[in-house]
């Protein structure tokens, strides 16, 4: 590999997280720093799922320099969640009394093409393609060849590249797969004063369970998490199969107009299954986000643990830069962690729902008639 353009740190993945360290290592420091970020140009066919971010997201945007207040970009203020969870009654988590104030509902496509433009205005040199082959260099630091054939030199890497981890992966590490959680996502429309314009909701089914919450554009996104397999047996990728799951819900069916014609509106799938890297960092490279660790949407804001992991990751790697791999242990040792009480999470918000017990989805994550 011969390498053309030399950068300081190539971060390989535009999401929230890989932006999020970008901006931190453009945003201090005694040293400027030649930041390289690597994207895949997004899929005309496929949008992004909104996303309900909680209030702390606010605060994290402003520790990049970013404004936390999300309204004059277009974001819908999100003021709670309300769930039909472990009995028939709905109830509601009121953001009103949080410290933080309101979270958000954001358009996800908007989110990110704000914040790689946010990147591109501090310095970052944004690259379009993906990673095809990294090596170390005989001189240290990193070789990396793009779609394409171009080739870049980096001192230190950041995998930013979601649950796939293109690079950890090239790099020695292993994925571990928890489950196969999939979620179908549909768009209807969500008319003026639709009482998820500023809530989210979460209801539980025999198959999974639903998300669903405004985002702009008076879109409403619903999003049915179930596992692959559940999905193939029960032809659930088929709209009016997927109608007739929500007319078995308590209050989804409730915020959908009986006429929203089900079986005329796409469902994309995308992946939301539980899983890590075995590897999270090494000398001169450290993994970030859904590349070390991917949630279970019921478990946590994507978007937050994305900002937070990309403000630490940033840090670790200036460290690095600067002689001291105390910041990639660190984190190493941080996630292991993060693991184990990952999961712990997850079982307690699963056991909470056991009218389901004995059905396969609930079964697989703990839940049976013995409780």
């Amino acid at each position: 590999m011969t390498p053309m353009d030399r950068f300081d740190v190539a971060i390989a993945g535009s999401g929230p997280a890989g932006c999020a360290a970008a901006l931190a290592l453009l945003g201090g420091g005694a040293t400027a720093l030649k930041v390289a970020l690597i994207h895949r140009p997004p899929d005309p066919e496929r949008y992004r799922i909104g996303e309900s971010a909680t209030p702390s997201v606010s605060s994290l945007l402003e520790r990049l320099g970013l404004p936390g207040d999300l309204r004059p970009l277009g974001h819908l203020p999100c003021h709670g969640n309300r769930a039909v969870w472990g009995g028939g009654a709905v109830t509601e988590q009121d953001y009103l009394v949080h410290a933080q104030g309101h979270g958000w509902h954001l358009d996800r496509a908007a989110f990110d093409r704000w914040l790689l433009d946010q990147a591109r205005m501090r310095g970052a040199v944004a690259i379009e393609g993906g990673v095809t082959e990294v090596g170390s260099l005989p001189d240290g630091g990193w070789g990396l060849r793009l779609e394409g054939g171009r080739v870049l030199a980096a001192t230190g890497l950041i995998d930013a590249t979601g649950r796939g981890s293109a690079l950890a992966t090239r790099l020695g590490a292993q994925r571990r797969r928890i489950d196969t959680l999939t979620a179908l996502a549909q768009i209807h429309p969500a008319p003026d004063g639709h009482p998820l314009t500023h809530l989210s909701l979460i209801e539980s089914h025999p198959l999974g369970w639903w998300y669903a919450a405004a985002i702009p554009g008076k879109r409403l996104l619903t999003a049915f998490m179930s596992d692959a397999d559940l999905i193939h047996t029960h032809q659930l990728s088929h709209p009016e199969n997927l109608a007739v799951l929500i007319d078995e819900t308590e209050e989804l069916r409730r915020m959908l107009p009986s006429d929203r014609g089900c079986a005329g509106e796409a469902v994309l799938a995308y992946p939301a299954h539980s899983g890590f890297a075995d590897r999270v960092s090494g000398p001169g490279w450290i993994a970030l986000g859904d590349a070390a660790i991917g949630m279970d949407p019921l478990t946590s804001s994507g978007i937050n643990v994305a900002l937070t992991d990309g403000i630490a990751g940033a840090q670790a790697m200036r460290q690095w830069l600067e002689g001291s791999d105390a910041g990639l242990r660190d984190h190493a040792q941080r996630l292991n962690g993060a693991v184990g009480r990952y999961l712990h999470e997850r079982s307690h918000y699963y056991q909470q729902e056991r009218r389901w017990a004995g059905e396969p989805f609930w079964t697989r994550r703990g839940i049976s008639f013995a409780g």
